[in-house]
C-alpha cells in the first residue's frame, strides 16, 4: 500500500470464509485526539471513527461492528460480517491527527466448506459384510449352549476361576 509516496509493507494475511467473520486489528496508544480512517484497497470508506463515533462507508453498512467500549484502550480494531468473495483484498487502518499510525492486512476469502448430511446407519449394509450370517448365529448359540452346559456340569471352574 502506498500513501503519499510511502510504502507499508503488509502486517498481517488474514483468511475468511465466505458468510462468517474476521476482525481486522488496529491498536495504538496515542488514539486519543486522533481520528481513525479504515480503507480497502479500492479507495472505498470501511469506516471512519472520530471522538467516539464510528461512521461505516455505504458498502459496507450492516457488515461492520466497531468496539465503542474498546476506544478508551486504544483499540480501532473492526468486525467485518457475512464476508463475501468480493471482500478479498488489503485493508488498511490509517490513524491521523496529533500522531500518526498505520496498519494493513491483506484478507483472502475461501469457500464455505460443504457440509456433509449425516448418515443414519444402515443395518442391511453390516449384514452384508457377513457372507455367511446363519451360520454365524449358529456358531455364537452352539457357543453359548456349550457355556451353559459346561455352567451346568461345573466344569466352568477352570473357564471362570
Amino acid at each position: 500500500m502506498i500513501i503519499k509516496g510511502l510504502a507499508f509493507p503488509l502486517k498481517s494475511r488474514i483468511e475468511g470464509v465466505v458468510g462468517e467473520s474476521v476482525v481486522l486489528l488496529c491498536c495504538y496508544n496515542g488514539i486519543k485526539g486522533n481520528s481513525v480512517h479504515w480503507r480497502d484497497d479500492k479507495g472505498m470508506k470501511v469506516c471512519d471513527i472520530n471522538n467516539g463515533t464510528a461512521i461505516v462507508g455505504p458498502e459496507y453498512q450492516g457488515r461492520v461492528e466497531c468496539f465503542p467500549n474498546e476506544y478508551k484502550n486504544g483499540n480501532c480494531s473492526i468486525k467485518l460480517k457475512y464476508l463475501q468473495s468480493s471482500d478479498a483484498g488489503e485493508y488498511s487502518c490509517l490513524i491521523t491527527g496529533s500522531s500518526q499510525h498505520f496498519e494493513t492486512y491483506k484478507l483472502s476469502i475461501r469457500e464455505k466448506p460443504e457440509e456433509s448430511e449425516p448418515t443414519e446407519p444402515k443395518l442391511t449394509s453390516l449384514a452384508a459384510e457377513f457372507h455367511d450370517v446363519p451360520n454365524v448365529i449358529w456358531t455364537v448359540f452352539f457357543c453359548v449352549l456349550l457355556l451353559f452346559y459346561m455352567w451346568e456340569m461345573n466344569e466352568c471352574v477352570l473357564l471362570f476361576g
